[in-house]
């Protein structure tokens, strides 16, 4: 069963690279794998906050991921991407509900939060892996598709397969027995998972009490560190098997898992120290903290408000009050959000002498430029040499810098407030 397509021109010749479900699965894993090793600290505080048993929290992630694309296993979706045809009419996250609904009354997942005033945040992950969840969407659908039975109950009995060979037992036990799913999704059910999928949307938005208003938060802060981690696995193992392709010599037009590296796609913060942050990046001149800046330092308080004139090193107390909090408190992200465009611009150009452009994002309405600016400057690039492979690395770049990819990212008031 195929899941990515990607096609490159060899001569006059086009090439069609497949990639088959069970190997962009696996490469999800993989990154996944990873993510858990290198931010188990970040994971462990985060379940404590609220009052998550972790061991719950990786199973469920680890199902979401496998479970993702379970969609694509309808013959439309497999006759489409044979022949290059587009699927849009045949949406794989929305033909993953029925399914996923019905591994959630075999128990095979249990809900992370369990109680009815949550919506199944599994299931709206999937949902929305593709196209950020609104009222209506997947509503416009009105094609049956046919699934492949055989092949998705294969699949899905694979799961604890997968589970051993990639080593998940070091994080979380897993116990299994055989599963049976149903495909069940007559025309006249369709309208009661558009139903469903309004009231998970909107579930959490009624009855703004006191009580609510902390559910809200809670729904919100987890589903968006779940989906982020899906989000994540799943993007750059589809942009892995783009950059496999771009490279590969092979006749073979079907792989399977071909993600070696899985370090590259999980990047954590830099190791600094307090001398790191107080010099000048071109000379090596040392600077001497001013008291405050100790003070920050040392006190590290989860919460700052910092008033400071111009000169007095505002930008060396910000990174050392924030170094400070992500070590003491297990957070793996540092977001600088400026008034402009220009401010932000100037502190990214800055941050990249201090920690290297692999460690910092920038992201606001006009950053592709800046991005290309800083690409033609490292590669010595004319304007006549900006191939199409140079502005595919400049969207990459403004792509991490949107979805706060990089530890640390600089981006614009607004885009933080409405991402």
């Amino acid at each position: 069963m195929l899941a990515k397509l990607v096609k490159r021109k060899i001569g006059n010749k086009e090439i069609f690279y497949f990639q088959t479900l069970e190997g962009h699965t696996e490469d999800c894993l993989k990154i996944l794998k990873t993510y858990i090793k290198k931010n188990k600290g970040v994971i462990n505080q985060f379940c404590q906050r609220w009052d998550l048993e972790q061991g719950h929290f990786l199973k469920n992630i680890f199902l979401t991921v496998y479970l993702h694309d379970i969609g694509k296993l309808t013959k439309q979706f497999q006759d489409n991407i044979k022949k290059d045809f587009p699927s849009q009419e045949y949406p794989h996250p929305f033909f993953a509900f029925p399914i996923i609904l019905n591994l959630y009354k075999q128990k095979v997942i249990e809900p992370l939060l369990s109680s009815k005033e949550f919506p199944p945040l599994e299931l709206c992950s999937i949902l929305g892996h593709h196209t950020q969840l609104y009222n209506q969407i997947y509503s416009s659908i009105n094609t049956n598709p046919k699934f492949l039975e055989e092949g998705t109950r294969d699949f899905i009995n694979k799961i604890p397969e997968c589970y051993e060979k990639l080593g998940f037992e070091d994080f979380f036990e897993f116990e299994w027995k055989e599963v049976t799913p149903k495909f069940d999704l007559p025309h006249q059910r369709k309208q009661e998972l558009f139903d469903k999928i309004k009231d998970y949307i909107s579930n959490i938005l009624i009855k703004p009490s006191y009580e609510r208003t902390k559910d809200k938060v809670k729904l919100k802060s987890i589903y968006c560190f779940f989906h982020s981690i899906l989000k994540l696995c799943d993007d750059y193992a589809s942009a892995n098997f783009h950059e496999f392709v771009k490279n590969c010599n092979r006749e073979d037009s079907v792989f399977h898992s071909v993600l070696e590296n899985t370090d590259q796609y999980v990047i954590s913060l830099p190791n600094v120290n307090k001398g790191n942050i107080l010099r000048d990046p071109k000379t090596k001149k040392r600077f001497i903290p001013y008291p405050y800046q100790n003070e920050i330092y040392e006190k590290a308080p989860k919460f700052c408000l910092l008033f400071a004139p111009c000169g007095r090193g505002k930008t060396e107390a910000s990174l050392l009050w924030a170094f400070e909090v992500c070590r003491r408190y297990s957070r793996n992200k540092i977001i600088f959000a400026m008034p402009t465009q220009i401010t932000s611009n100037s502190m990214y150009n800055r941050f990249c002498e201090l920690f290297g452009r692999q460690c910092v994002g920038l992201y606001h309405g006009k950053s592709f430029l800046e991005h290309g600016e800083k690409l033609k400057e490292e590669k010595e690039l004319d304007e006549d040499e900006q191939t199409d492979e140079y502005l595919e690395e400049i969207r990459g770049e403004n792509f991490k810098g949107e979805i706060f990819f990089k530890p640390i990212t600089i981006t614009t008031i607004d885009h933080l407030i409405l991402s």
